[in-house]
């Protein structure tokens, strides 16, 4: 009889396995849920990417803990870099999702745009999409691999936690409460915290 330890691990590599089934899933669920809400267009495509920033923030963090816990294993380490590279080329998608409803979002409801902001989240997107691309076509090794790595994961993280601060201390311009907000925030907090947990628990 196996041990409620390899029946975690069997259950979270199930979910590894399939996060871009449940990530699809989970839009389908904010589409529906968004035309519920909605009063028209505009309202869709707002609560629409309220939504699926929830749904991205869910992928982000099956890449924060499996990245954690594997965080030295050497790129050497196939079974290990192909769990990394599913794992954020499904994040990719679905966050790419959610793009398309922010962005919509934005241009029907005339929102004024920070050029800081949009150059931040330009890169933040660009290193999202290039990451599992470069782990694909294996240009990513050695050095350069556990630099990207952490770009990656600490400025994805940062970005995203910021716009939770912005959301936050400005609730009434987003679509949303601002305890719901607040509980997003505390969520980006306590995967930061998590990460530094993970990573020193799983040290080679």
């Amino acid at each position: 009889m196996s041990s409620p330890s390899q029946q975690s691990n069997f259950s979270l590599k199930n979910i590894y396995q399939q996060s871009l089934q449940i990530g699809l899933l989970l839009e389908l669920i904010v589409v529906v849920l968004a035309y519920v809400e909605a009063t028209d267009t505009t309202t869709f495509f707002q609560c629409a990417a309220r939504l699926s920033g929830r749904v991205s923030l869910l992928m982000f963090a099956f890449v924060v803990y499996y990245f954690s816990s594997n965080w030295n294993k050497d790129t050497d380490n196939q079974e290990v870099m192909t769990e990394k590279y599913r794992l954020s080329r499904d994040f990719a998608i679905i966050h790419l999702i959610h793009w398309c409803f922010l962005a919509v979002a934005v241009s029907r409801s005339n929102f004024e745009l920070v050029p800081l902001r949009v150059l931040a989240g330009i890169i933040a997107y660009t290193s999202i999409v290039v990451f599992p691309y470069f782990l694909k076509i294996k240009r990513l090794e050695g050095k350069k691999f556990f630099q990207f790595q952490s770009f990656y994961l600490y400025y994805t993280w940062f970005i995203m936690f910021m716009t939770y601060i912005s959301r936050v201390k400005e609730p009434s311009a987003y679509s949303g409460t601002a305890l719901g907000y607040q509980l997003h925030l505390g969520a980006a907090v306590a995967l930061l915290l998590g990460h530094f947990y993970w990573k020193n628990q799983n040290q080679d």
